[in-house]
């Protein structure tokens, strides 16, 4: 698990239960970003299915609320962050992140744009 920390990571939360994905993205940006003010420029949802790791026999499903984002703002580094920085897609490997976001950089290629 502690190698598990030592990767890349996008920012990302858990919907709560009863919480709509908007408010996740408002929490995110606030809580882990420091950043108040953003106006949403994009939305998207893709899902994962795939067989489950901690139900051997079972599948899973994720769902995924990919928002980009334009702020004057820039992101605050918290304590719980070793670095906190833009990364050009094209520069970024899936074995690099950590919780299987590397997945989700299929999505960002051929952008031409930081994540």
């Amino acid at each position: 698990m502690e190698q598990e920390f030592k990767k890349w990571r996008f920012p990302s939360s858990y919907v709560k239960i009863g919480e709509h994905p908007d408010d996740t993205l408002t929490r995110v940006m606030i809580d882990q970003l420091g950043m108040n003010n953003f106006k949403v420029e994009r939305s998207r949802l893709v899902s994962y299915y795939y067989p489950s790791r901690r139900y051997p026999g079972e599948m899973h499903w994720d769902y995924c609320f990919i928002n980009e984002v334009k702020s004057s703002e820039a992101p605050r580094e918290k304590p719980w962050f070793k670095e906190i920085r833009y990364v050009h897609v094209q520069e970024l490997k899936e074995e690099d992140f950590g919780s299987a976001q590397g997945a989700l950089l299929e999505l960002f290629r051929g952008q031409h744009q930081p994540l």
